[in-house]
């Protein structure tokens, strides 16, 4: 309980007495005092722990339950007449047991003390045969003693009573007793009095006292009527005690029970009171709430029965709780375990629980918090931690823990593939990133059905997926498995694309084993990126197994992208232009902005060398931003009708409202949209339309025109083709050499150009350096020509020049234009 003022009462009274606490349906013994113990004649541990229903004989065990239901407070008596087994024989007691309430009203726990009503039976035995009524014990022990008429004329008190009504003995002789009696409590003695048969001569009650100065008191009586021999009433003897102290314990109960609960109520987490053995005697309304349980269901239940009432059997014991409760434990203990919601959730608390003295007992006070939203949060954390959100695979973090542990296994063969969907960059650009997330989503897919059970896949980065073979012992294994996730990825299909008939993308394998490639997780993961870095470079869609020389390559690879960036920050870029010519006339058209690179030591490195480099690395926008910086100011000299075209990534492209930016920055400097050229890549066209067919459309509504560049090199369809917002297909130089070299190149290039006219398409012939390429390209049709046969790479300046000498009007540029530098 938790108070201490009944418990300091129990210490003191001298009549037997003990308090039992419920549980579920019953009660249960959970404290006595020394006289009690005497009483009994039996030691505590066969008293303390038991339901009182089993230490009362059952119609006493039935009586009290009826009695209880109709108790409500702690000002309820209880009466009982009981004959009780003893050491020395029964004996028979007289009872008074007061229920005190609990939670909305019902009884929670029950005090009681008796009184042994033989003696006074023996002596009115004696006293109905003639023999004096002896009193000397009771009086002894401060009992009230009266004997008086059946009108209630006082014939005999001894001083306890007499002190009690404030009196003389003789005084009070003659005295009715009714008229000592607080009027309150004349009804229930006179109906108590009535009560009184031949039969059953003895009744014990309790009556409100009257007032001594200002103090009510409570006492305890037992009549024992003496009748003559027809059964008429003789006389009454009464012997009263005073209770007043257990009355007032029980009603300062009742108030620390209330302004306990008006505490522990509004507190935010729940709280329980559970006895030495872990049984539940409190629970506040949080722990209801928490656990779907009305509290008077978990009232008895053992606290390692939290989950609820009924599912004993089927939900297992937490082995914790088991281990620290039972024998009272120090100090506090503090647990996370799952319980069972009462609608079967599984819920995660949070459980502490301290070790008290409450009414002189051993207690456990226990908090409880529900921790489920953390503990879900935490989960979550966790997945995400190791796991990828989008595809529900393993993730970098996890693949390079397991890969750790199998290379700490003796004699470990495992083999990890670095598998990259090729240009899938360009394609979440073009189809949007909903759809892209699909296409991941169907790759993912595409690779779990062909590995082997004992392997992990995981997410390693944006387009790249990781698969771990725990053991290889053959090392054509893992390149066998390679070409399985090849074909296997590039013959799906996703569903939902915006294109019907779209496959996933080819892709490209890097692989690296241990032990020969790398015993160190780092160090094998380095050399399947290497693997993978080589086949994306030298073939895209290829699969390559890690070799000692391409860490050689690798290193030359991070110092260029080293390089480029310092030649970013550092001005080591710069421009040339390449002019264009009408493919019949030479008449100078325009031109193309080429980025050129000088590193510190003077050397140029080709376009080839850092182009696809800057594109893997993420530096490719940065390097089309300074390229467009620089032919802002050539696009404001341009003659009407001329325009200079550069290219641009489709990562950029596929920026939102790019459009709106570049007819913007056009504006400010008073250019007129017609001026520029956007080239673009035929890998930008994979998927379906997106963002970046918006943006091409927007820019050519402004007049930029649109070309493919390097058309016959990429992977777009005739479908995208024709829907795709383009004024020109420029073909790559390699077409051009062949048609000029053999009758399958002319026949290839021939089909390019009746596409095109069938499209409404202008054809530009890229690297056209001799007159036969010439020819061929003006065979199929070419509007325009772009190579070093008529003009090589050039400073912007001297571009500019060739206006001024008049090659804008018309006029053939003598000779070959541009000093040699590089090829375009």
């Amino acid at each position: 309980m938790p108070f201490g003022a009944l418990g300091q009462f129990l210490a003191r009274c001298p009549l037997p007495a003990f308090v039992a606490e419920r549980h579920a349906s019953s009660f249960r013994v959970v404290r006595v005092n020394p006289a009690l113990l005497e009483a009994a004649s039996r030691p505590a541990e066969q008293i303390v722990g038991h339901p009182l229903e089993a230490l009362l004989p059952a119609p006493l065990a039935e009586q009290l339950g009826v009695q209880l239901r109709r108790a409500w407070d702690g000002r309820t008596v209880i009466d009982l007449a009981a004959c009780l087994p003893h050491a020395n024989g029964p004996r028979d007691w007289d009872i008074a047991v007061v229920p005190v309430p609990g939670a909305e009203g019902q009884t929670q726990w029950l005090v009681g003390y008796g009184i042994d009503p033989g003696e006074m039976a023996r002596r009115r035995m004696a006293h109905q045969t003639g023999g004096q009524l002896l009193i000397d014990t009771v009086s002894a022990q401060e009992a009230l003693i009266y004997r008086c008429l059946p009108d209630s004329t006082l014939t005999f008190v001894n001083a306890a009573f007499a002190r009690a009504a404030g009196c003389a003995p003789q005084r009070l002789i003659g005295i009715p007793a009714l008229e000592l009696m607080d009027p309150d409590a004349r009804p229930e003695l006179l109906r108590q009095r009535a009560l009184l048969t031949a039969a059953e001569p003895v009744r014990s009650y309790t009556l409100r006292a009257r007032a001594a100065g200002s103090r009510p008191g409570w006492r305890r009586w037992t009549d024992i009527a003496a009748f003559d021999a027809e059964g008429r009433l003789v006389e009454i003897h009464a012997i009263g005690r005073d209770i007043t102290e257990v009355q007032e314990a029980l009603l300062r109960v009742s108030e620390s029970e209330q302004r306990f609960r008006a505490v522990v109520d509004h507190i935010a987490e729940g709280v329980l009171l559970a006895d030495a053995a872990g049984y539940i005697v409190y629970a506040n309304h949080m722990v209801s709430e928490i656990l779907g349980w009305e509290a008077e269901a978990l009232h008895g239940r053992h606290i390692r029965h939290l989950s609820a009432p009924q599912e004993r059997g089927e939900h297992a014991h937490d082995p914790y709780l088991h281990r620290h409760l039972g024998p009272p434990h120090q100090g506090e203990m503090e647990h996370e375990g799952f319980v069972r919601h009462r609608d079967r959730r599984m819920l995660r608390i949070h459980l502490r629980l301290s070790q008290v003295e409450l009414d002189g007992a051993p207690h456990h006070i226990g908090v409880i918090r529900d921790n489920t939203a953390i503990h879900q949060a935490q989960q979550r954390i966790e997945r995400l931690a190791f796991n990828d959100e989008l595809t529900g695979l393993p993730n970098q973090r996890r693949l390079k823990e397991e890969l750790a542990l199998q290379l700490d296994r003796p004699e470990a063969r495992p083999s990890l593939l670095l598998v990259d969907l090729v240009d899938f960059s360009a394609l979440n650009n073009t189809i949007g990133f909903v759809a892209g997330d699909r296409v991941l989503r169907a790759a993912a897919r595409r690779i779990a059905c062909v590995l082997p059970h004992d392997s992990l896949l995981a997410r390693f980065g944006a387009d790249r997926f990781a698969v771990l073979l725990r053991d290889t012992p053959e090392p054509e294994a893992a390149q066998i498995l390679a070409g399985r996730i090849a074909v296997s990825v590039e013959g799906a299909a996703p569903e939902g694309l915006p294109e019907s008939g779209f496959r996933l993308l080819p892709v490209t394998i890097g692989i690296a084993t241990a032990p020969q490639d790398d015993t160190r997780a780092e160090g094998l993961l380095e050399a399947a990126e290497i693997a993978l870095l080589d086949a994306k470079r030298r073939a895209p869609g290829s699969v390559r197994c890690f070799a000692g020389a391409m860490r050689a390559t690798a290193a030359r690879r991070f110092s260029t992208a080293q390089g480029l960036r310092r030649a970013l920050d550092q001005g080591g870029l710069f421009i040339e232009i390449q002019p264009r010519f009408t493919a019949c006339q030479r008449r100078l058209t325009g031109g193309e902005a080429l980025v050129r690179w000088r590193r510190e030591d003077g050397r140029l490195i080709p376009p080839g060398d850092f182009i696809a480099l800057a594109e893997e690395t993420g530096l490719i926008q940065p390097l089309t931003e300074f390229v467009f910086e620089q032919v802002m100011p050539l696009l404001s000299r341009l003659p009407a009708g001329q325009r200079m075209s550069m290219n641009f990534p489709p990562t950029q492209l596929a920026r939102q409202n790019l459009a709106t930016l570049l007819t913007a920055r056009l504006a400010r400097q008073g250019v007129p949209g017609d001026r520029l050229g956007i080239e673009l890549t035929e890998s930008a066209l994979i998927g379906g339309p997106g963002l970046l067919d918006e943006n091409l459309r927007n820019l050519q509504q402004q007049g930029c025109s649109v070309a493919i560049d390097d058309f016959g090199t990429g992977y777009s369809s005739l479908s995208r083709l024709r829907h795709l917002p383009i004024d020109e297909l420029k073909i790559d130089r390699v077409f051009i050499r062949d048609a000029a070299r053999d009758a399958a190149g002319v026949v290839f290039l021939q089909a390019i150009g009746a596409m095109a006219k069938a499209l409404g398409l202008r054809l530009v012939a890229e690297g056209v350096e001799t007159e036969s390429e010439l020819e061929q390209a003006r065979g199929i049709g070419c509007h325009e020509i772009q190579g070093w046969l008529w003009g090589r790479p050039m400073a912007p300046e001297h571009f500019m020049a060739l206006y001024e000498a008049g090659a804008a009007a018309g006029a053939a540029p003598p000779g070959r234009l541009g000093k040699p530098l590089l090829h375009s």
